[in-house]
């Protein structure tokens, strides 16, 4: 039998690149588009895949005999740095640059649907949380510095923003925020 030999590759947080890909409308070209944004002031990401179980008893028995599964809850947190804006504020300022809308959002006050492709749109002046933004990815890829063809990359699909929250310690040297959001999916971290 032939040895097989296997060479790994480890990562770490600086061979990180994390991008959003937010749906917009283009107000120049009236067409929906995806917007890759990347996210540069992020200090640690996490998600977790979270299944309701149920233990199953049989008389007599103290011990679980198995268990059910029931739904399945993909979630995550974003933990940032503030540097000079807060991220829905450099995000708005992104859009804002590029002359997009927002698109399919249901959650802003005063929303009149935009008659050319039927969807509802918010202008950046209405973007002030970010459980305001639309379903949106999430893309980690980490690409190893001094051979570009080593990379891994994991996605997580139709994330939502659910909760952010941010705080100023008077002895820290930096202030974050952290948003926690839900997804529909998740991939394993492979090979790109």
């Amino acid at each position: 039998m032939a040895d097989k030999f296997f060479s790994f590759n480890s990562f770490g947080g600086s061979d990180c690149t994390i991008t959003m890909s937010v749906p917009v409308y283009n107000i120049n070209t009236k067409v929906t588009e995806n917007k890759s944004v990347t996210i540069g002031n992020v200090a640690a990401i996490q998600g977790v895949i979270r299944v309701e179980g149920t233990p199953r008893y049989v008389m007599g028995e103290a011990d679980p005999q198995g268990f059910s599964s029931g739904k399945r809850l993909i979630s995550g947190s974003l933990v940032l740095e503030t540097l000079n804006r807060s991220f829905i504020v450099e995000l708005r300022d992104i859009l804002k640059e590029g002359n997009y809308t927002l698109t399919k959002n249901y959650f802003v006050n005063d929303e009149v649907p935009d008659s050319d492709n039927g969807t509802f749109g918010i202008t950046d002046k209405d973007l002030i949380y970010a459980d305001q933004l639309p379903e949106f990815d999430i893309v980690i890829m980490l690409t190893k510095k001094g051979d570009a063809n080593k990379k891994v990359k994991r996605t997580l699909t139709g994330c939502k923003f659910a909760s952010e929250s941010s705080g100023i310690g008077l002895s820290t040297l930096d202030i974050q925020e952290q948003l926690t959001f839900m997804a529909r999916d998740i991939t394993a971290m492979t090979e790109a």
